[in-house]
């Protein structure tokens, strides 16, 4: 069991950990804190996707496209909506 402080420090973060000990000898559990830096941790809003090869034959990226250019809207409009509305479906299921 543990509990992390966080305090930023440019790119890197300094994390005091708080971390418990037994000792070989005694069985003596104690706490320890152990400061460390970290990588920032973000949050993506950038995704990138790979489209199998046996789903380009569906032609996926030029139906975009082609969808886009009808409804007005960019590729990535699309796919957000598209996302969207899996994730709003598959979660009514549950």
């Amino acid at each position: 069991m543990y509990s992390v402080h966080a305090q930023a420090l440019h790119e890197l973060e300094v994390q005091t950990v708080y971390y418990r000990t037994v000792s070989e000898r005694s069985g003596a559990r104690t706490q320890k804190e152990k400061e460390i830096r970290m990588p920032k941790k973000e949050i993506l809003d950038k995704l990138s996707i790979y489209i199998p090869q046996r789903k380009m034959a569906e032609k996926p990226v030029e139906r975009l496209i082609k969808l886009g250019d009808k409804l007005d809207r960019s590729i990535n409009y699309l796919v957000v909506e598209a996302i969207i509305q899996f994730l709003d479906r598959e979660e009514k299921k549950n």
